[in-house]
């Protein structure tokens, strides 16, 4: 179950928070319920080029039975946005290219004794730089707007990787 709050405007802040319930039965093993609490709150400033910060908190609960035991993790994200928008009219559509750089920070957090049932259990430490290039194409047709679009984006890790075998560009 999940309840989803759109974003809620004023000026150049924006809010908006997700919360999500689930319950996990394992015929062995752990089972238990989760309660995954993730507001976010957003600036963003610039028309030509937009910047935007967004910083999240995210309290994850756990009521876990067979062992009895509760856990919970909070933790925080930060993510830095450059982007802006390229626009050629044609006859018949209009082409949008979207170049953009994007940061974004997740701490590390203690997370071994909590108990693994999907990917939300375990949020990885981050520190990225993401390039991408998002290219749209839109037209209208008998009143229906059709819109395609295509985006390419690479990551690079900022961690210091271990080894002759790792690569900083996340997969």
């Amino acid at each position: 179950i999940g309840i989803i709050m759109n974003t809620v405007s004023y000026g150049p802040a924006s809010f908006n928070v997700a919360l999500k319930g689930a319950n996990f039965w394992r015929d062995q093993g752990q089972i238990g319920q989760r309660i995954d609490l993730n507001p976010n709150l957003f600036l963003s400033f610039g028309r030509t080029v937009n910047f935007t910060q967004k910083i999240g908190l995210r309290e994850t609960a756990y009521f876990l039975t067979s062992p009895d035991k509760h856990r919970n993790r909070l933790l925080f994200d930060l993510t830095t946005s450059f982007s802006t928008s390229l626009l050629k009219k044609f006859k018949s559509f209009n082409q949008i290219v979207e170049p953009s750089v994007e940061y974004t920070y997740i701490p590390d957090v203690e997370q071994d004794d909590i108990t693994t049932f999907d990917s939300t259990d375990h949020i990885p430490q981050t520190s990225s730089i993401t390039y991408s290039l998002t290219n749209r194409l839109a037209s209208s047709v008998a009143r229906k707007r059709l819109e395609s679009r295509f985006r390419l984006s690479q990551s690079y890790s900022l961690l210091s990787t271990q080894g002759p075998q790792q690569w900083p560009f996340v997969e």
